[in-house]
């Protein structure tokens, strides 16, 4: 009996001592705060020029994070110049990288042309995947599935659509990027091939009503900053000012 007491007593100690008698909770972990692309609550890049539009502007704040052990969702607006309006946009993050959360009716401006209403239903890979991946030089893909509507705004139709979005990114060089919101040697450059695949009724302006788009841009990316310019179509972007809380 006394040797099963002293057993019983050291057990006991040894789950004092160790933390065992209770379940060790980690702190919830800020996923979506990418090296690269540090999304914080209260962050803001302000940037002149879009992709489609060099005269016009845009900005991106960062209106909450809500991190676990495991993942993290961020919530942002995007406001263009020439829509006056602030558009909602969700990243989802973990350890793999971040990624678009999927979502019902996230209206893309296109500019001159119109604009594109989606509900993103399914998402492979990410858009901008962890360090280790990026710096091994290794392309990586993101694929979208979507349905919505297409309006031209020249004809002022709207066109029930579907389609997929293809993203296909590498790390290619570091440069120094000179903009107005400063200096910032050491940029990353990732270069991306991006395919839109575009079928629905009423796309009779290409064969059998299925329409495909591909362009080429150029993301530079400052580390702690996030990102700082981008190219597409000779159209360039620029950060204004930034502020990473």
């Amino acid at each position: 009996m006394r040797e099963t007491n002293m057993v019983m007593k050291v057990l006991c100690l040894t789950i004092i001592l160790t933390g065992m008698a209770r379940p060790v909770v980690g702190a919830p972990v800020n996923y979506c705060d990418h090296s690269l692309f540090p999304i914080r609550g209260g962050s803001q890049w302000v940037y002149s020029g879009t992709p489609l539009d060099p005269q016009g502007g845009y900005s991106l704040s960062v209106i909450a994070v809500a991190p676990t052990q495991t993942s993290s969702t961020a919530i942002l607006t995007a406001t263009f110049e020439d829509m006056g309006q602030a558009v909602p946009l969700g990243f989802a993050c973990d350890s793999g990288g971040i990624r678009l959360v999927e979502v019902d009716n996230f209206t893309i401006p296109l500019g001159p042309l119109g604009s594109v209403t989606l509900s993103l239903t399914d998402q492979q890979g990410y858009l901008l995947p962890s360090m280790d991946v990026i710096k091994s030089k290794k392309p990586w893909e993101m694929k979208i599935r979507f349905g919505g509507t297409l309006f031209l705004a020249e004809s002022g139709k709207t066109i029930d659509m579907s389609g997929e979005l293809e993203i296909d990114s590498q790390w290619i060089d570091q440069e120094d990027v000179d903009v107005p919101a400063g200096f910032f040697p050491g940029s990353y450059v990732i270069r991306q091939d991006v395919t839109w695949r575009l079928g629905g009724r009423g796309l009779d302006i290409v064969p059998e009503g299925f329409l495909k788009i591909t362009h080429t841009r150029r993301w530079y990316l400052a580390p702690s900053v996030g990102p700082v310019g981008a190219e597409l179509r000779g159209n360039r972007s620029e950060l204004v000012s930034y502020s990473v809380k």
